[in-house]
């Protein structure tokens, strides 16, 4: 998926006092190996789906639990949607909930 330029100028201000966005990129973050199991969500139409799914390949790399869903036709956010997209939203609840059991049954 692309991002227009006039996009990524605007994301870019959210560090205009001297932040680095590559760095605040949980991609880059020191020490992944000690995270907690993963349980990640992508949405299709999602601007960060590609660095979601990096993130998700390199904790797993590093021997991290990581359970990845893909949800198709959906757009970052989506999970606020649910007047929108009921079903969809209900699913991501329930996979949360069951990611949630499995890890507590450990």
């Amino acid at each position: 998926m692309s991002i227009s330029k006039n996009l990524i100028t605007e994301f870019n201000q959210y560090f205009i006092n001297g932040g680095d966005r590559i760095q605040a990129s949980p991609l880059n973050f020191a020490h992944l190996e000690l995270l907690p199991p993963i349980y990640m969500a992508v949405a299709e139409f999602d601007p960060l789906y590609d660095e979601g799914i990096a993130f998700a390949n390199k904790t797993k790399n590093l021997g991290i639990a990581v359970e990845v869903e893909k949800f198709t036709g959906m757009i970052h956010g989506f999970a606020q949607l649910e007047k929108l997209v009921p079903n969809q939203v209900l699913h991501l609840i329930n996979s949360i909930g069951g990611f949630i059991q499995k890890i507590l049954r450990r």
